[in-house]
């Protein structure tokens, strides 16, 4: 049995009746204590006994059948009964002694096959911490017939500080030659640490569990997640009992907004022991997969259903690519899911539809997780594992594309500004994302966040790094501030574009993912890359092949050209095609065509789900020309982002093509517009209490490009 069916009594959702929900209520609780009786009155076949798994028996001081190692001092607060999981002891690890581990009795374990270990586990600490232990985690020891070690498998956690106990997992394969097998939870540092984890209620089984043995009352419901082709695929799923509870099986990532969702443990594969009833299925993946659902009674001992999951759209085909730049894992504590790495982040990511990532999670990686960065492989799926660049002051960036070496060079670290950093990313063909550009400011033209040093969270050197002529993207949806500021990031991206900037338009969620609030990929960026290796996608990010969406995936051309492109015409009033597409999995109302950030043509159309256009336009200056659409919120796709509105329903929007008749620049700006940026720059330099001479040379060189546009603009 998993520890969740043994929990009662349960939530209910409020679209149950008040008879419906005590019906509910009283019968689950009714099949758990059935469950427990007889679970406990006869030895499940799948599950294997965890010698003193709760640590309530005691041998002169410590847990029976458990081994420790380590420093003498740390026995005393080993076996602690401070506020345990369950029953009256737990186990602690704590560094501050230094290595140390515990180790259970041999557990005799047929070889070859797969089994899940659960336990409950707390970490506590000062951050800084998970960085310091060489290893922090649960290892598996496997033994011979004769009991010596043969091999072992190992699981290491950045975790730094969970909210109270949370479960932990790790599924592995015993080996061929393996008879027995020992638990093994340990810290390992050269010096003392101020944090540790503790453990308790040890659990393990086979998997997938055998749900009927022993317990007529509880099936093993499998799906089995198909693409097309019948080939295996990960997928969001959302199983809902009767009475509106959610179905969480052990070792899944769920989802607080999500409707209860979750991603599965395994790729392809769902395995949940539910009660026996009538159950509602959904199966998600992402913009471009027809959502799957179907009610269905589960009555057998083993119920198999196979999801075979439909791309209704392929925008790979036309050379698009989407991925999420901005994600994140132990990062600011407060975890549910302690035991996640960054292999789970990428199933979470295939499970959204996502064809690459960017993983901000990376701040270190030792040589452990080095040599596991080959570990993760899959099909038509690309990742680099990268560190956010956390600079309050200038704003924070994501890293595309910044190899390894690049990070290694001294200016990528201690880079006064990001221009600095850039200069250490250009030669590879990196990119830098400002992310969250806009979280303390409102949607007006004031600046006060900007002047104030100790303000986080703005992108302060965005435009700053444009008129010093280096080329970045912006996330234009994102998480941040009450409501995003989208309509502000219009205005100021309308307004650097209006002034012949080209800033490139990008989406990220900078979730976090083992805090469960949120999928990764709620918000995305498409690029047109053409072919899916993170250099090419670096690049194409780089040259503003892209459009941010909250699930619209548009197509836009301009006389053949797309987002980020060129169109040089050599003569005035030459009349130029444009041509638009959008298709989404909610409705959506119409599309916009900007011209220098004007609407030019709307579009609307009798098909819920996809609006196409073709217009034209007579070119009389240089402009730049992009798309926009707008849609209903839909219950597939996010309108709020961690409970902070997007905008009113789906939103998608395109880096423009830049439109350049007789080779002139762009400028169709006010000179109120190139003032804002004067101002920005000197809110900028207010800031600054303390800084260096080469600063203040920049800024007053930005300072002079915006002040210069504005003379033109009068």
């Amino acid at each position: 049995m998993s520890l969740r069916l043994r929990r009662a009594p349960v939530q209910r959702q409020l679209r149950c009746t008040h008879e419906a929900i005590q019906t509910c209520h009283i019968s689950w609780l009714l099949l758990s204590i059935l469950a427990s009786i007889t679970i406990a009155a006869s030895q499940n076949a799948w599950a294997l006994p965890v010698p003193n798994g709760s640590f309530e028996e005691a041998d002169r001081g410590i847990p029976v059948d458990w081994m420790f190692t380590g420093a003498d001092a740390a026995i005393p607060e080993a076996w602690l009964s401070d506020e345990p999981f369950s029953g009256k002891r737990a186990l602690r690890i704590s560094a501050k002694y230094g290595s140390q581990s515990w180790e259970s009795a041999a557990i005799p374990a047929p070889a070859g096959k797969k089994y899940l270990l659960q336990w409950q586990t707390r970490f506590r600490g000062e951050k800084a911490w998970r960085f310091r232990a060489d290893f922090c985690g649960v290892e598996v020891r496997f033994k011979d017939k004769e009991g010596r070690l043969i091999d072992s498998a190992r699981q290491h956690s950045y975790c730094w500080q969970t909210k109270g106990w949370q479960p932990g997992w790790f599924l592995f394969t015993n080996p061929p030659a393996a008879k027995t097998l020992h638990l093994r939870f340990a810290i390992q540092t050269t010096k003392p640490l101020p944090g540790g984890f503790d453990i308790d209620s040890v659990e393990l089984e086979e998997w997938p569990p055998v749900a009927a043995v022993g317990n007529s009352n509880f099936c093993l419901l499998t799906l089995k997640i198909e693409d097309e082709r019948a080939q295996p695929v990960s997928a969001r799923i959302c199983i809902t009992d009767a009475c509106g509870k959610q179905v969480h099986p052990p070792g899944a990532i769920s989802y607080e907004q999500a409707e209860g969702a979750f991603h599965p443990l395994e790729e392809g594969l769902c395995h949940a022991v539910v009660p026996r009833g009538r159950y509602s299925l959904t199966a998600t993946k992402g913009f471009e997969f027809e959502p799957w659902t179907r009610t269905v009674e589960v009555k057998k001992n083993h119920h198999e259903i196979t999801i075979r999951l439909h791309r209704l759209w392929d925008w790979r085909q036309r050379g698009w690519f989407n991925g999420d730049h901005h994600t994140h894992l132990h990062r600011h504590g407060g975890s549910l899911f302690p035991t996640l790495r960054w292999p789970d982040v990428m199933r979470a990511a295939r499970s959204e539809g996502l064809d690459f990532i960017p993983f901000m999670g990376a701040d270190r990686y030792p040589s452990e997780l080095q040599l596991m960065k080959d570990s993760f492989h899959a099909p038509d799926f690309v990742y680099e594992l990268t560190d956010e660049i956390t600079e309050d002051f200038w704003g924070h960036v994501c890293p595309i594309g910044a190899t390894a070496e690049a990070r290694k060079d001294q200016r990528y670290q201690e880079g006064p500004m990001h221009v600095d950093r850039y200069a250490a990313i250009a030669g590879v063909g990196g990119v830098l994302c400002y992310g969250h550009p806009h979280g303390p400011l409102g949607n007006g033209d004031d600046l006060e966040a900007v002047a104030k040093f100790g303000m986080g969270h703005v992108a302060r050197e965005f435009p700053i790094d444009l008129a010093l002529g280096i080329p970045c993207a912006i996330d234009l949806l994102t998480m941040e501030g009450p409501y995003n500021q989208l309509e502000r990031k219009l205005h100021d991206l309308y307004r650097l574009w209006n002034l012949g900037f080209r800033p490139v338009v990008a989406a990220s969620t900078d979730f976090h993912v083992d805090q469960g609030r949120q999928p990764i990929g709620s918000v995305r960026t498409y690029v047109r890359s053409g072919v899916l290796d993170m250099r090419s996608i670096a690049q194409a990010y780089r040259a503003g092949h892209t459009f941010a969406t909250s699930g619209p995936l548009l197509e836009l051309r301009v006389a053949g050209a797309g987002p980020g492109d060129e169109v040089r015409l050599s003569s005035r009033d030459a009349q130029i095609a444009i041509q638009v597409e959008a298709v989404s999995l909610g409705q959506i109302d119409r599309i916009e065509i900007l011209v220098n950030g004007q609407v030019h043509q709307t579009f609307t159309s009798t098909q819920p789900h996809r609006i196409t256009g073709i217009c034209r336009m007579i070119s009389e200056r240089s402009s730049w020309i992009a798309a926009r659409v707008y849609g209903r919120e839909d219950r597939h796709l996010a309108s709020k982002l961690e409970g902070r509105p997007l905008g009113a329903g789906q939103f998608a929007h395109t880096t423009p093509v830049y439109v350049l008749v007789e080779g002139k620049p762009i400028f169709a700006a006010q000179s109120a517009e190139a003032d804002y940026f004067v101002r920005w720059c000197d809110a900028v330099s207010a800031g600054l209490s303390q800084h260096e001479p080469v600063i203040t040379e920049r800024l007053v060189r930005a300072r002079k490009v915006f002040a210069d546009l504005s003379r033109c603009a009068r």
